[in-house]
């Protein structure tokens, strides 16, 4: 099964602004900003496994640990630099990991 990258990308964009509109609504620019960041830097990664979910080679599980593994290096620099609480910059990272994992399972 061929996937649509330029559309899952497009997508996944517009989930995150939805996704930093809800959670961090004072915080909006930051927030889709740093969002934005994080899947231009896993661009190649997402890619990659989308291909391999899709094709079989990798699970869902196996997809969903690969996105997590990552959200440790996520940098959030625009909201750190408003000093917004690191349990929230946190908080947010999960949810824009769960939201990548819930995009891309999805649309495959």
């Amino acid at each position: 099964m061929a996937v649509d990258l330029p559309s899952l990308f497009k997508t996944l964009q517009s989930n995150i602004a939805d996704l930093a509109k809800q959670s961090l609504s004072d915080y909006l620019t930051q927030a889709t900003s740093d969002g934005n960041a994080v899947l231009s830097n896993l661009r190649d990664k997402i890619e990659q496994w989308s291909l391999q979910l899709s094709t079989g080679d990798l699970d869902s599980d196996d997809f969903k640990s690969l996105i997590l593994g990552e959200k440790d290096l996520m940098k959030m620099d625009a909201l750190t630099q408003q000093g917004l609480a690191l349990v929230r910059i946190d908080q947010f990272k999960n949810d824009a990991c769960n939201l990548i994992v819930d995009t891309v399972t999805a649309f495959i």
